[in-house]
Order: structure tokens, then sequence, then C-alpha cells
């Protein structure tokens, strides 16, 4: 689900309530990602490829651990967006990865042809 920008302005948490079983562990949450770029607090599951964010969302294992998380999310955010989230995510852009794909195909194919490719490249 991408955030749509019209409601990001009053949305200020984005809860991810998957149950934990055998298919949900194996889902690699892209709304996380999505809902920390717009600033919200974000209350997912601990699924293991949302670990990685441990320190700037609230998990929750239960659903009394989800309203509670739901709860601490709204009471903070007079504490403002979550900027932290925002920049935890800010370098995972399709630029980036396009960016880190051009630097390891330039060094597998060495440096002799980084001018000539470079050129072909317009954000090089």
């Amino acid at each position: 689900m991408l955030v749509r920008l019209e409601v990001a302005p009053v949305v200020s948490i984005g809860s991810m309530p998957f149950k934990i079983n055998s298919l949900t562990e194996n889902v690699n949450p892209i709304e996380l990602r999505e809902y920390l770029a717009a600033c919200f607090s974000v209350v997912p599951p601990p699924l293991p490829e949302a670990q990685a964010y441990g320190h700037v969302v609230r998990f929750a294992r239960s659903a009394e651990e989800f309203i509670r998380a739901l709860d601490k999310a709204v009471l903070g955010l007079s504490d403002g967006p979550s900027v932290p989230g925002k920049r935890r995510v800010s370098k995972e852009t399709w630029v980036a990865w396009v960016d880190q794909i051009f630097d390891l195909v330039m060094h597998r194919i060495g440096k002799n042809c980084n001018d000539s490719l470079a050129k072909m490249i317009p954000w090089t």
C-alpha cells in the first residue's frame, strides 16, 4: 500500500496488524519503509525483515501489545514527526539501488570501461 500524499498530513501512525505465522514471517514489509518515509510512527509485528528498524518503530507481538503500542504512538505524536525513521529509510530509494548495482558492475568489469559506460548513464 503506497502512502497517499493527500492523506499523509492527517495520518500520523502506520499500523501493520499482521498475525504472525509462517506466511507473514517471510514477508518483506514494504509499507514499513513507506510509513517511515512519510514520518509516521509505525507499529509493526516483530517480523524478521522489520528487525533492522527496531530503533525507530514500536513492535507489537500480540493484540494487547498492538493496542498499547498504538496508544503510545498517539501519545508520542506531541513529539512531532518521526524524523529518525525518515532518516533511516532516506537512502533506500530506487536511485540508491541503481547506483549500488552500477558500482558493483563497474567493479566487476574493471575500471577500463568506466569512462565509456559512465557517459551513457545520465546520473554519473
